[in-house]
């Protein structure tokens, strides 16, 4: 007879380990990712208006409610609360980000040490009341169990939904969420990594204040026309965006790599997105107006490019490596014709106000070009491109010569007296 060796977690390393990694900002974004998971499986168009989520933050409790439809009794039972994603789950929700089963639990056992969940669907309701420290004291059972329940209901749709509240909070948690710029900070990473859902109609309120989201655009007209690919991988469908966005924003610079709708990377300038790889050079100021988007998506979650905090991407995909290829090639020609501009002479160049004259159009909006087209009133910069010349001279030898020349700007000096050696010497 074979002897035993335990080899279960304890519980306490299992929190531990599920809430070291993820900052605060990122948990609390695991909980609205649920409630948007809930406006997904309510509005199959992805309209939702008239949705909206409410989170509410002080030094004593947390709470986050949406009428979203709410969370149904067979997935509270059977996945929403089980700590990990099990093999045979079925993806009810079209797009959805809930890819690894374990970030509304890794949330709550970040925020404190006691929660609830009260959920409301059409034909279903219940209640979750749950002590964590309570529960921790025993590591052979792992169970969560329904306070209250019942499968005998008819709401209206309009009062379904979920709330979440979570009382008992750490003290590093409440001390955080005493400081005012941490709901400040929280408001804009959420407004960045679901964007795209308050695009959509969805109101996110965050201690009575609601979020607003600036769409992301490019220029594009017959004149200058973005790299707009679509692609399909290994089951992922993959839209691959590049071309000129508005000059004086260079910290917009640089790609966006999204999953299902979630941003995982905003304005990344490294070798993540192809930065110094492969011929292209490292960023720099030259290519403040470039802007890229990637777009991931596919019901195949596991497939999907993802970090397991959902925070940034899994550079080692090779959905994701071959994706990269695509990038680069979508952006050389962007990143030549930004070297050619940059290389007018300033004085004359009107291309930089040309292209702000152009039409700003929404992302979403583009239509499919498989490359950078640069029309004719911009060809000339390629076709041929100035340089420029610069150098220092003792003064009194350049007033000498802009005596002579009778001019009064030192960059005529250099221009004039290159005329005069090209005609002299080189005609």
């Amino acid at each position: 007879m074979q002897r035993e060796i335990k080899a279960s977690p304890t519980k306490d390393f299992f929190i531990h380990m599920i809430t070291r990694d993820i900052d605060l900002k990122d948990a609390i974004l695991e909980l609205v990712d649920n409630s948007i998971d809930g406006a997904k499986r309510l509005r199959k168009d992805a309209r939702f208006d008239g949705l909206e989520i409410q989170i509410l933050i002080n030094e004593n409790n947390f709470s986050i409610s949406d009428n979203c439809g709410g969370i149904p009794v067979e997935i509270a039972e059977k996945y929403a609360f089980r700590f990990g994603r099990p093999a045979d789950a079925e993806n009810k929700v079209e797009y959805s980000t809930g890819v690894f089963g374990i970030g509304m639990k890794r949330a709550l056992f970040k925020l404190g040490s006691y929660f609830q969940v009260m959920s409301k669907t059409i034909d279903s309701e219940f209640l979750i009341q749950f002590d964590i420290d309570t529960w921790r004291k025993d590591d052979e059972k792992w169970d969560i169990y329904f306070t209250q329940l019942n499968e005998m209901c008819a709401y209206d749709i309009s009062n379904t939904g979920t709330t979440i509240s979570v009382d008992k909070l750490y003290p590093g948690i409440s001390e955080k969420f005493k400081i005012h710029n941490f709901i400040s900070e929280l408001k804009e990473h959420i407004q960045n990594r679901v964007g795209w859902a308050i695009e959509r109609g969805i109101k996110i309120i965050i201690n009575g204040v609601p979020m607003d989201f600036s769409q992301s655009q490019i220029f594009c007209s017959d004149d200058l026309k973005p790299v707009v690919e679509i692609f399909t991988i290994d089951g992922i469908e993959v839209k691959i965006i590049a071309g000129i966005g508005e000059t004086g924003k260079p910290n917009e610079a640089g790609w966006y790599i999204y999953s299902n709708g979630r941003l995982l990377l905003s304005a990344d300038k490294t070798n993540i997105t192809g930065w110094g790889e492969d011929g292209i050079r490292q960023f720099h100021p030259t290519f403040a107006r470039f802007r890229g988007y990637v777009f991931f998506q596919s019901n195949n979650l596991e497939k999907l490019p993802w970090n397991t905090t959902k925070t940034g991407v899994d550079s080692s995909s090779s959905i994701y490596i071959y994706a990269k290829m695509k990038m680069k090639s979508a952006a050389r020609p962007i990143f030549e014709f930004l070297v050619a501009l940059k290389n007018q002479d300033s004085e004359e160049n009107k291309s930089e106000s040309e292209i702000d004259n152009l039409t700003l159009v929404n992302v979403e909006n583009l239509q499919v070009n498989n490359q950078f087209i640069i029309g004719t009133n911009f060809k000339r910069i390629i076709e041929n491109p100035s340089v420029r010349i610069s150098y220092n001279k003792p003064r009194e030898e350049v007033e000498a010569i802009k005596e002579k020349l009778k001019i009064s700007a030192n960059s005529e000096v250099g221009r004039k007296t290159f005329e005069y050696f090209l005609k002299m010497e080189c005609d």
